[in-house]
């Protein structure tokens, strides 16, 4: 769950976490960030910089995980600061950008 107060990101709970340690780094800076694209966008090019996995020999692809950070942290937003801060579209097409993914990752694109 995200808590918004006011337009600004007051706390994010990590129910679930990357095993690199992005999440946790990453949803603390965050807090006390305006809810905007623009923070979402940041979250997730930070979610990038924070992945430590090639450092431990594991493979990463660090724009799927990015995305899906910011997916999972647009659904923990409750829904009326979803709408007041304009970000519907945003969600939706984070939504479509996974599904380009998935599909490429499936080999029918």
């Amino acid at each position: 769950m995200t808590d918004v107060e006011n337009g600004t990101i007051t706390g994010i709970e990590i129910l679930r976490e990357a095993p690199c340690g992005s999440t946790r780094g990453t949803a603390s800076e965050c807090v006390g960030m305006p809810l905007s694209a623009e923070t979402l966008r940041h979250f997730g090019l930070r979610i990038c910089h924070h992945c430590v996995a090639p450092r431990f020999g594991k493979t990463c692809d660090k724009e799927v995980s990015g995305a899906l950070h910011v997916r999972q942290l647009l659904h923990s937003i409750p829904g009326e600061a979803l709408a007041a801060a304009g970000l519907e579209k945003f969600s939706d097409e984070m939504d479509q950008i996974l599904q380009e993914f998935r599909k490429k990752q499936a080999g029918t694109v």
